[in-house]
């Protein structure tokens, strides 16, 4: 949003874009900083400023979570 006025409108636009997502998609964006395991709730994937910070175990397939095993769709 260029003006603090549309900003209102620029967040409805993107919860209403994340609602149409598949429930298994993994987002990034400002509500979403960070990729969390959606079995036990541990940090897969930590971002911060442009740095990003691989929590997890590479498998094939994607990450596995370091707590509870749970292979994510992170690659």
């Amino acid at each position: 949003a260029r003006r603090p006025a549309e900003a209102d409108a620029l967040d409805a636009w993107a919860v209403a874009a994340r609602a149409a997502l598949p429930t298994t998609s993994f987002i990034y964006d400002d509500h979403h900083q960070h990729t969390d395991c959606k079995g036990c709730g541990e940090r897969i994937v930590w971002r911060h400023s442009g740095r990003s910070r691989i929590d997890a175990d590479a498998v094939s397939g994607g990450l596995a979570c370091r707590n509870c095993g749970l292979v994510t769709a992170v690659v």
